[in-house]
């Protein structure tokens, strides 16, 4: 999502093919509010390190805050998109006792396991993405 409001030069096309005479109708649509992101297309735009990752930070503060208050913005279009995965949560989380307790937990298959979950880790996450940001930067490859 660019967050940037395009206004297309086409009209609009009412019901049986004609294009339409009333000149509000092709504003009609609510625009979007401008998205707070700012913009570093090229790792040229920024040409100090400081300002890049101020740039870093700020955009994935405001990715974070979509990501929690997107939930309130469902819209009819997009229901499906969020209806399915709740309906999977839902049936899964009544049967994750009997499914945990399927497996055999062994030593080695417990260390495995909290090997992979400190793959998730924030303090493994946070220098990854930081870091392919920053040599993106440096090497001028976005």
């Amino acid at each position: 999502m660019t967050g940037v409001v395009v206004q297309s030069a086409l009209t609009d096309q009412s019901n049986d093919g004609q294009a339409s005479a009333n000149p509000s109708d092709e504003h009609s649509q609510p625009s979007r509010p401008l998205d707070r992101r700012d913009r570093v297309f090229y790792p040229g735009d920024t040409e100090r390190p400081k300002p890049l990752l101020r740039k870093l930070f700020l955009n994935i503060a405001y990715d974070q805050k979509d990501i929690w208050t997107s939930p309130f913005h469902v819209s009819r279009e997009n229901a499906l998109e969020w209806l399915v995965p709740m309906a999977a949560v839902g049936a899964l989380i009544p049967a994750d006792t009997h499914i945990a307790n399927a497996f055999e937990n062994s030593r080695g298959q417990v260390r495995w396991g909290g090997r992979i979950s400190n793959i998730g880790a924030a303090y493994t996450l946070i220098p990854i993405v930081a870091g392919s940001y920053v040599y993106g930067a440096w090497r001028d490859n976005p």
